[in-house]
């Protein structure tokens, strides 16, 4: 399956960590590095993500392990999105997000494009991170079924914008056949054999990656090796 791009939607980084690694990571994107709910990311699309990295919307926060160390990190206090990789706001960033923003809605009017979530739950990340964004959804969200907000999304961009825009889910709970759509592509991941294999903190990455090569997932027009300088810009804009 060739696609124009693709689009990770979450519901952490694996799945762009997993794209860079095979090369199908074309541009950086508002939700690449975030733990974020199906429901909060089709708000953020239906708001054209208004407010997604703005001071009145955004919140230092800190994490700590269990060693004691400590991570900062940005909380969207709008939708409940953690934007893990940035340790603090600042108005500089402002702009690269905005940048990322405009690179995701001109990309969604591309020919054919792929967005991917990993519908990731807290149990299978026993880390503090992840279990803390899977309370403050519990706490901050009516719980309705995060495949059907999936399903919104994908109605939402088809209806919004020109590109035929495609969905495949990787899941670690079994989705009912009858809530399956024929429209859309699934990939169950088996959390024991993944995480057994992956041999790190990091196996859905590991698994990801596997099951992308799978399903054949591929560009349009694959991405060249970058010069020096191409590279140093793309670590900039991550």
């Amino acid at each position: 399956m060739k696609y124009d791009t693709i689009i990770p939607i979450g519901a952490n980084c694996r799945v762009a960590q997993a794209l860079r690694d095979l090369k199908l990571r074309q541009a950086a994107f508002p939700l690449d590095w975030t733990l974020n709910s199906a429901q909060a990311v089709l708000a953020l699309f239906k708001s054209d993500f208004d407010n997604f990295f703005s001071s009145a919307s955004c919140q230092e926060k800190v994490t700590t392990s269990q060693k004691g160390k400590n991570y900062p990190w940005v909380l969207n206090t709008q939708y409940q999105i953690g934007l893990m990789h940035e340790h603090h706001w600042s108005e500089e960033r402002v702009i690269t997000y905005q940048n990322r923003i405009n690179a995701l809605q001109q990309s969604l009017n591309a020919d054919r494009v792929l967005l991917i979530r990993w519908d990731m739950k807290a149990p299978f990340h026993n880390d503090p991170t992840h279990a803390e964004h899977e309370k403050r959804d519990t706490d901050f969200f009516e719980q309705e079924d995060s495949i059907a907000h999936c399903y919104a999304l994908k109605d939402l961009c088809n209806e919004k914008y020109s590109g035929k825009i495609d969905l495949l889910i990787f899941h670690a709970d079994e989705i009912k056949e009858q809530d399956k759509r024929p429209d859309v592509c699934y990939h169950h991941i088996d959390f024991s054999t993944a995480k057994t294999k992956g041999k790190v903190k990091e196996w859905d990455r590991t698994a990801i990656k596997e099951a992308l090569i799978a399903l054949d997932i591929q560009l349009e027009n694959p991405i060249t090796e970058l010069s020096r300088f191409a590279k140093m810009r793309s670590y900039f804009s991550r």
